[in-house]
């Protein structure tokens, strides 16, 4: 079976592929042995993790990142491989990102030792973004939008060929819409046939849903031509249920700024909501009242495991806010702890709850926090050796000891919990490089 975790940032891989231990792991420092930046992961095991990058970066470890072993694809060194899919030791997709014919897919059967190119773009309009794969077999890849219509191409026979779908397909869009094609994150794929593709640019944000394998789509959620969606949270044994939280992305000349940060405008639509779907995003409608403060600038949801999807968290510059009974009723919690909140006016903004207790929770501002008692009261959880601020936080979905801290500068993991992390000063981003994205993948 493979691993519930994919694509997560490139400095956790190492760490994540090593098996857990019962109560003390031994952390040990690992090397890429490239320097090239790397944006797409893929675990099959504990033990066998696919990478690509840039400058045809190809990486394979089959011992848990122990070592790794740099692998090439024809005349792809000048590419970057900027989405991944691995089917086992032996078997793996990479794509290609760029305009024109700097799009392509290649397939390895042989563990790298020879690649087939199955597709090549000939469309120099056409810019592809990522893929993704219900089974190895069946897979769809998805490309900025041309004449109105994103581009979408769907394999059933393990990549041999990549048929285009009707560009009626999908609703029609604004010029320059398109995907966000940095690690392979635009697309995300259930079986057995449904799909997602979230989309920006243009002055919009969108989510297409597909529950045919790609052959129809339809426009779930949209709110307006200046605001996109920042945060979308569910709890994994409750993937029908899905929180989704919306901000503005664009305000005209003289409009006092967008509030991504600071206080936001004091009266007045922020472009701030939160929407709740229970039918796996099919429909949504925006909550609101209940207990619920004004909502303004950035805010994160999560979604607790083992409540019937009953339990949120909300966070954002006002503090921190619980509902029992799926977003109806809400309270403050901790109203007097000014850390449980955004910090630097909202630079800082996550919450986070355990999988295996609702009633731990993590928040991130300059530091991190945790509570044990469902929110009630925090306490210091990790900080930075050189004060960097938190920007992510991972748990693994099957083992809250796994835990993973994306940081001002670099990574850090745990997996025991909390009580030990992974050495601080071997991160494979340069200096002064951030990591703000983690994505899980069923």
């Amino acid at each position: 079976m493979r691993w519930p975790v994919r694509r997560i940032a490139a400095v956790f891989l190492a760490l994540l592929a090593q098996p857990l231990l019962a109560q003390q792991p031994t952390l040990l420092e690992q090397a890429s042995g490239v320097t090239a930046v790397l944006q797409a992961i893929s675990p099959v095991n504990d033990s066998i993790v696919w990478v690509t990058g840039h400058a045809g970066v190809i990486l394979r470890t089959r011992d848990g990142g122990r070592t790794w072993e740099r692998l090439t694809a024809p005349a792809g060194d000048s590419l970057q491989f900027r989405d991944v899919y691995a089917v086992s030791a032996d078997t793996a997709f990479v794509l290609s990102a760029g305009s024109g014919a700097l799009s392509r897919i290649y397939r390895t059967t042989d563990g790298g030792a020879s690649w087939e190119r199955q597709f090549l773009n000939g469309d120099s309009a056409a810019f592809y973004d990522c893929f993704d794969f219900w089974y190895a077999q069946h897979g769809l890849v998805v490309s900025d939008a041309v004449d109105g219509h994103l581009v979408l191409r769907a394999t059933a026979d393990g990549g041999a060929t990549w048929q285009p779908l009707p560009a009626t397909a999908t609703p029609a869009g604004p010029p320059g819409e398109g995907a966000f094609a940095a690690s392979g994150t635009c697309l995300v794929v259930r079986p057995p046939h449904l799909a997602w593709v979230g989309t920006g640019a243009a002055g919009r944000g969108r989510v297409y849903r597909s529950a045919d394998g790609g052959a129809t789509w339809t426009r779930t959620l949209f709110v307006n031509d200046s605001t996109g969606i920042q945060k979308l949270a569910w709890a994994f044994d409750r993937p029908d249920v899905i929180l989704a939280a919306t901000d503005r992305h664009y305000t005209a000349p003289g409009g006092g700024g967008r509030g991504f940060g600071g206080a936001g405008p004091q009266s007045g639509p922020t472009g701030t909501a939160l929407y709740k779907s229970a039918d796996e995003g099919l429909t949504w409608h925006e909550i609101t009242g209940g207990g619920l403060p004004r909502l303004f600038g950035r805010i994160s949801v999560a979604v607790a495991m083992h409540t019937n999807a009953r339990r949120v968290f909300l966070i954002g510059n006002f503090g921190l806010c619980r509902s029992d009974d799926g977003g109806t009723a809400w309270r403050q919690m901790d109203p007097d702890d000014r850390r449980v909140g955004n910090g630097q006016g909202g630079y800082n903004c996550g919450v986070y709850v355990s999988p295996d207790n609702p009633d731990i929770v993590y928040t991130v501002n300059t530091s991190s926090y945790v509570s044990t008692d469902g929110g009630n009261t925090f306490a210091g959880f990790k900080g930075a050796p050189g004060g960097d601020d938190p920007q992510q936080m991972w748990l693994d979905p099957t083992n809250g000891q796994r835990i993973f801290l994306g940081m001002d500068q670099g990574a850090t993991v745990s997996l025991d919990g909390g009580q030990t992390w992974s050495p601080w000063y071997n991160q494979l981003p340069q200096p002064g490089q951030s990591l703000r994205h983690t994505q899980h993948h069923p």
